[in-house]
């Protein structure tokens, strides 16, 4: 079965929207093969979505790759870079 990869460009979210998003794609999704998350951390400055985000990828290492730029490029780079 193939892995599915979802990129997820973040800027300085919310930690609850986070978890939100992130739960509904790697715990309560109906897809029952592989699925790798990439969420691309766009140069955040909010040090609450940095170590939610460094935390997450910590829990769940195997479904979870956070990639962070170093400055905001915006949602079109961060996907590109994701991807």
């Amino acid at each position: 079965m193939p892995v599915v990869v979802v990129v997820m460009p973040v800027y300085n979210t919310n930690p609850q929207f986070l978890k939100e998003a992130i739960d509904s794609i790697v715990v309560t999704q109906t897809y029952r093969g592989p699925i790798t998350l990439v969420i691309v951390n766009d140069g955040s400055t909010n040090q609450r979505t940095v170590q939610y985000l460094e935390s997450a990828e910590q829990m769940n290492p195997r479904k979870i790759r956070v990639f962070t730029l170093p400055e905001n490029r915006g949602v079109p780079e961060a996907l590109n870079r994701g991807l």
